[in-house]
């Protein structure tokens, strides 16, 4: 049993004190700066995040490529505004994010995965963002602000034709929409007003609804925050990230969990320390790894860039 960790090319494996029934979980550090919203090429290979390793904390986010292994750090963006939450295409020929072009607008872009052939694809007032592909590559599903300045729902754009359906109607915040890779239905984070165990009472919770905004449901159904929902491959398990269990302040200690689609079957993956927060994952195509953000609570100049190893069922 053994503790793996990665950074950059160099490999350290440390050996455990004990012994336990279970192998111990593979974990590898991709990146050591602040680097969020990490996502997968479809061949697994590479991954592509924000960062303000270069701009400076509070400056603003750039989009960069590494490979898995660490190596081949790649700057794709130099913007004097921010650029957030890249996500591959299907085919892998495209990335897809938001940029912010005032502080009150931001919009959702594309461009190659070597920085190039930039392209605006929305145009409205207000925020959009958070944005992902369908599993055919033909539209794109992302929360907005443009019909509620105080909160966001979630909307799908179909490339072809530049349409836009709206999908929920929530006087709140709908945000952090995936949808399922047979492309039935759609998880998401929705923000209810009260049942939270915070001080402001509010409740962030893990809602699904089929494919054409009917049928939302809450699946999460806990008093702690739930949030950063995303599909597996074969569409049969949600990941997500939580403090559920956490004692003390409101922001307490994110794990990282899965459960069915219909919220059964809680588990979690990985532990960590009282002031760590795991959080952001996100599934490989295969389904052989999950990379995620870890943050030492004490030390805002950090966010890793991790991956956990699923092991294999026996």
């Amino acid at each position: 049993m053994k503790w793996l960790i990665l950074l950059g090319s160099c490999i350290t494996v440390i050996a455990p004190l004990s012994t336990f029934a279970e192998e111990a979980p593979v974990i590898s550090q991709v990146t050591a700066t602040r680097d969020l919203y990490p996502d997968w090429s479809p061949d697994g290979k590479t991954l592509v995040f924000n960062s303000d390793r270069n701009s400076g904390i509070g400056k603003g986010f750039d989009l960069y490529r590494i490979e898995a292994d660490g190596s081949g750090l790649t700057r794709l963006t130099n913007s004097t505004e921010s650029e957030e939450a890249p996500v591959w295409s299907p085919d892998g020929t495209r990335i897809l994010y938001s940029a912010y072009l005032t502080r009150e607008n931001s919009e959702l872009f594309m461009i190659d995965p070597d920085g190039g052939n930039k392209q605006q694809i929305t145009n409205a007032a207000g925020r959009d963002g958070h944005a992902k592909f369908a599993p055919d590559g033909n539209s794109v599903i992302f929360n907005s602000q443009r019909d509620e300045a105080d909160g966001y729902e979630i909307y799908e754009l179909t490339l072809a034709n530049n349409k836009v359906t709206r999908l929920t109607d929530f006087k709140g915040w709908d945000t952090y929409a995936d949808i399922s890779p047979d492309g039935t239905k759609i998880v998401w984070r929705r923000v209810l007003p009260t049942g939270g165990s915070s001080s402001s009472g509010r409740n962030s919770e893990i809602f699904t609804m089929n494919r054409d905004g009917t049928g939302a449901t809450n699946i999460s159904n806990h008093a702690d925050f739930d949030g950063y929902p995303a599909w597996s491959p074969d569409s049969s398990k949600i990941i997500f990230a939580s403090n559920r269990g956490h004692q003390g302040d409101d922001r307490g200690n994110f794990h990282i969990y899965t459960m069915n689609p219909d919220g059964s079957d809680v588990q979690r993956l990985i532990e960590n320390g009282p002031s760590v927060e795991d959080a952001r994952p996100r599934w490989s195509k295969d389904g052989k790894r999950i990379v995620f953000n870890r943050q030492y609570v004490a030390d805002n100049s950090s966010i890793d860039i991790l991956i956990y190893e699923v092991p294999e069922k026996n």
